[in-house]
């Protein structure tokens, strides 16, 4: 054999050795690895709703990386039973503080942060035209019509104003969130609650007792007030907008009347009595 075999044997050799004591120190290290540190954490067993209150039948625990537990999580199960939930959680979803409502609240009452109120609109045609298409979350604008004004008053017999704007629906008839399709539950709207503030709920009050009132659905990224004017029955009455490509003066210069030209007339006097004779204009 010669000294070449000899030295590429011996080299094989020892770079197996040392594969081997490597593999050994790593398989050590593993095995003295400090096993993770798990608590115990409270998640949803299946899909919770809005409003609905908490039951054990609908929790289970599941282990956490102690170092990935969410904030606020709830690790024993008797903190989350009797609590309504106050935002959709989804199955296997840790239940958190944040999401659930104080014990002793449930249904619509959890949803009403202190100093709020709810008010409840009930009138048939309150959503007319937007049935199944407003939603609890949403934001609208409430019109006040008043319709029972004489006709010699100064609106002229009726005016539409915006009562409150940018105003938050709590629940769509007693539907207090959204389905799958992102749609309420019923296609007629009987009702719908708001979320307002205590002057806002007398104003509400009020308007609902001596008028009509409408919603105005708005954009969710719109929370701008809008400046605007009561709209008067006698500003719509003979209004008549100006024709598509003809200018205002145009309209102004073809409907105006001409002027009523009064007859002539000759006073005459005749002894003691004076009268007066009529001519048609020239």
């Amino acid at each position: 054999m010669s000294p070449r075999t000899i030295l590429v044997l011996v080299l094989a050799l020892v770079s197996g050795i040392s594969a081997v004591i490597g593999v050994r120190n790593i398989i050590g290290n593993s095995a003295q690895a400090k096993p993770v540190e798990t608590v115990k954490v409270i998640v949803a067993a299946q899909e919770l709703p809005p409003g609905e209150l908490v039951g054990p039948s609908v929790l289970k625990t599941r282990d956490f990386p102690k170092t990935l537990v969410p904030v606020g999580a709830i690790s024993n199960i008797d903190d989350a039973v009797g609590r309504a939930a106050v935002v959709p959680i989804a199955a296997e979803e840790p239940v958190l503080e944040t999401k659930l409502a104080p014990k002793g609240l449930s249904g619509l009452e959890a949803f009403i942060p202190v100093g709020m109120r709810a008010v409840c609109i009930q009138i048939s045609n309150v959503a007319a035209g937007m049935a199944g298409l407003i939603v609890p979350k949403n934001k609208v604008d409430v019109l006040f019509t008043s319709n029972d004004q004489g006709p010699d008053d100064a609106t002229g017999g009726g005016a539409t104003a915006m009562l409150l704007q940018n105003v938050e629906i709590l629940a769509v008839d007693r539907t207090l969130y959204v389905t799958g399709d992102n749609k309420a539950q019923t296609s007629e709207i009987r009702s719908v609650t708001l979320l307002v503030t205590p002057d806002q709920a007398q104003k509400l009050d009020l308007a609902q007792n001596k008028g009509t009132l409408h919603l105005s659905l708005r954009s969710r990224k719109d929370d701008l007030t809008a400046e605007t004017k009561p709209a008067l029955l006698k500003d719509l009455r003979f209004r008549q907008e100006p024709a598509v490509g003809i200018s205002p003066g145009d309209v102004i210069a073809t409907t105006a009347r001409e002027p009523v030209k009064e007859p002539l007339k000759i006073r005459t006097v005749r002894g003691g009595a004076s009268g007066s004779i009529s001519f048609p204009a020239p």
